[in-house]
């Protein structure tokens, strides 16, 4: 077993997870603990399934069932998770021998994340940028090119906490983004666009069609920073001539914000409403906007300038206020 950060959650865990920051074993207990079966597991027939993802396709590519323990969440052929009632423990089942990086990725991209909010954190799929002392934060459905925008910043030095999964937290103060771990993944053709021939960004896995890309972990410098604009992406339109900015409604934004956020039980009112009332607290205390803009990588520092002069005008105005 191993001691790790998840953005600042300590967590334990048998399998490794490089993408985390190591952490000192001290007196504050573990707020999630990982196991792992020592060889693959035959799944488990299970007769009704509590809730199911699907894909584009309509493929199911999650699915979550009840058991007299707690949880268990199925990736089909590919690995179980049991998980405690409390969403504390999950014991790693595979269901056929997988690289030691997939396994990391089901844990910190999808598992770890859905436990964290079932304990009642607001973990929001988004890309967060630093913009001097503020924060940024680009929210949508995969596909939208929140991580397409992320390295657009990054490439213009920006600072990136990360391309698509951020804790926040309203506090006294402020509104806080906490990325669970630093993250840049771009397609090949966006890779190709925003850093031709940079062998120096490197990918670091390569089991899905968008690889992760190494970016520094600023988590520590970027927990001082408020969150001070949420933008909502549109659709891809690549026919869109001009970066278009727009005042959202503050329900719709609260509704958006809990559909683009990590959920295990979907069905456990307790739960929802819990993350329901973060999300209406978020779009209470920081402006939201949707944004179009043309996906155009020949306009790249034109849609950047643009952005940021919104940015500058938004945070001037909050910090105001």
């Amino acid at each position: 077993m191993a001691d790790y950060l998840l953005g600042d959650m300590p967590i334990t865990s048998a399998p490794p997870l490089s993408l985390l920051r190591p952490r000192r074993a001290g007196p504050n207990a573990p707020i999630l603990t990982v196991t792992r079966v020592p060889r693959p597991m035959r799944p488990r027939a299970v007769r009704a399934w509590r809730h199911q993802w699907q894909d584009d396709a309509k493929r199911t590519v999650i699915s979550l069932a009840r058991t007299r323990s707690g949880y268990l969440l199925r990736f089909p052929r590919q690995c179980d998770f049991a998980i405690s009632a409390d969403a504390g423990r999950i014991d790693a089942r595979p269901h056929r021998p997988v690289a030691p990086e997939f396994l990391e990725h089901l844990l910190a991209d999808q598992v770890l994340p859905r436990c964290l909010a079932q304990r009642g954190e607001l973990v929001v799929h988004a890309a967060g940028i630093a913009l001097g002392p503020d924060i940024a934060l680009f929210v949508g459905e995969s596909g939208r090119g929140k991580s397409t925008l992320a390295g657009l910043f990054f490439r213009a030095g920006r600072t990136l906490l990360s391309d698509d999964c951020l804790i926040l937290r309203p506090t006294p103060e402020a509104v806080r983004a906490v990325p669970t771990y630093p993250s840049l993944r771009l397609r090949a053709d966006s890779a190709d666009a925003l850093f031709p021939g940079d062998t120096a960004l490197a990918p670091l896995s390569s089991y899905s069609d968008k690889p992760r890309f190494s970016i520094p972990d600023v988590s520590r410098q970027a927990a001082a920073g408020r969150v001070a604009a949420v933008y909502f992406l549109g659709d891809a339109d690549a026919g869109r001539a001009d970066v278009m900015i727009a005042p959202m409604a503050r329900a719709t934004a609260c509704i958006r914000l809990l559909e683009q956020s990590f959920q295990l039980d979907i069905l456990d009112r307790e739960a929802v409403q819990r993350l329901l009332g973060l999300a209406g607290e978020v779009v209470a205390r920081v402006p939201v906007f949707t944004l179009d803009y043309p996906r155009d990588f020949g306009r790249a520092a034109e849609l950047v300038a643009g952005i940021e002069r919104h940015f500058a005008g938004v945070a001037g105005d909050s910090s105001a206020a």
